[in-house]
């Protein structure tokens, strides 16, 4: 079904638009996304993350330039390091993380999703938050009125010293989606 859904959504559109939307060309692909995204929202822990992340690298094996799938795998893996107890381990998905953000970054510049989970992986996982700054930003300019977005951004302008901004950029994402 999903396989049906991606060749529907990305009817009549080129190449380089299905791309732009950060969606595979590969219907196969796109299925194993979403079976590792369903999994996803039902882990119990960073062994259960894992086990999703092994299904979501198929999709990536499938469509190397699926941008989202990336972006999925660095902000489950930026949560596995943060949530792992061995400081090694921890270290090795971090590096993970920052990899598959960078990797959905190269693949589709310009897609606020990409830059926002490098920003994220970044600020909130490897402490980096100059580093974040641009990502971020970025982010912000391509998409303002996304949530999701908006909710990622908050915390990082708060830490520099914009709470008010914090404040307004919160109160936006939560009118734009309250849920």
């Amino acid at each position: 079904v999903s396989g049906q859904v991606s060749r529907e959504m990305s009817k009549g559109l080129s190449d380089e638009a299905v791309l732009a939307l950060g969606l595979p060309t590969n219907p196969a692909a796109f299925d194993i996304y979403l079976r590792a995204k369903d999994q996803l929202t039902k882990i119990t822990g960073p062994d259960d993350a894992l086990v999703a992340l092994d299904v979501l690298e198929q999709a990536i094996t499938f469509d190397p330039n699926f941008a989202l799938a990336h972006t999925t795998k660095a902000r489950w893996l930026s949560w596995v390091s943060s949530a792992d107890d061995d400081a090694e381990a921890s270290g090795r998905y971090l590096q993970e993380a920052l990899a598959a953000a960078e990797r959905a970054l190269e693949v589709e510049p310009g897609l606020a999703e990409t830059d926002s989970t490098l920003g994220g992986v970044r600020f909130f996982s490897a402490l980096d938050v100059a580093g974040a700054a641009e990502p971020f930003e970025q982010s912000i300019a391509v998409a303002p009125n996304d949530a999701v977005i908006l909710a990622r951004y908050a915390p990082y302008i708060a830490q520099v010293g914009q709470e008010e901004k914090a404040r307004r950029t919160i109160q936006n994402a939560v009118l734009l989606d309250p849920l």
